[in-house]
């Protein structure tokens, strides 16, 4: 889809307040919440703080990374397919749709107040039958959930929300083929 020179971009948008924040021009981050609200990236459910916004660790890799990420990712496809950011109490959840093979599929990433540390969790919202690497409440199995940091597969200096999203499109994908056959594409998780 070819890019429209004359309309605003939310990218450079959100880049200069990020400018003005931390070159101390106090852009206010109310400001920058209502900005993202009216570019249609961020979504309140609730009047509660953002967990990733209560420190300026999280601020910063919010604002740096992870939104920077989302457009990115965004950026060309249709509507449906967008990620979405909510704002749940003290959590940050992207919606969002994924079509791995031919079904669609609505899910839901959380981002808890401890991410990037703590993975982020991904649940799929349009009913599934129970299968491996499902847990309660349909939420995948995507980073062996209880395991120690160290052998945990999510890498919070190398991955963004968005490789979360990535690696739902790919349980999605082995979920249809073990629907379809009914073994398990990839090998257990170690």
């Amino acid at each position: 889809m070819p890019r429209r020179e004359n309309s605003p971009s939310p990218f450079r948008s959100v880049r200069a307040m990020l400018l003005d924040l931390m070159a101390g021009q106090s852009s206010p981050l109310g400001d920058l919440l209502v900005h993202l609200e009216e570019v249609g990236l961020l979504h309140n459910r609730q009047d509660e703080p953002m967990g990733l916004m209560d420190s300026e660790a999280g601020k910063r890799r919010l604002l740096t990374v992870e939104i920077p990420a989302i457009e990115q990712y965004n950026e060309g496809r249709d509507p449906e397919f967008r990620i979405r950011l909510v704002r749940q109490g003290n959590n940050l959840i992207l919606c969002y749709r994924l079509m791995p093979t031919h079904n669609v599929y609505k899910l839901e990433t959380r981002l808890y107040s401890s991410y990037p540390v703590v993975p982020p969790e991904t649940r799929v919202l349009t009913p599934l039958r129970h299968c491996p690497h499902l847990l309660e409440g349909q939420t995948l199995c995507l980073w062996r959930q209880g395991s120690s940091r160290q052998n945990n597969r999510w890498d919070p200096s190398r991955y963004t929300c968005v490789f979360a999203v990535q690696a739902a499109w790919r349980w999605l994908a082995c979920y249809e083929i073990w629907y379809d056959t009914g073994e398990w594409p990839l090998p257990e998780a170690r």
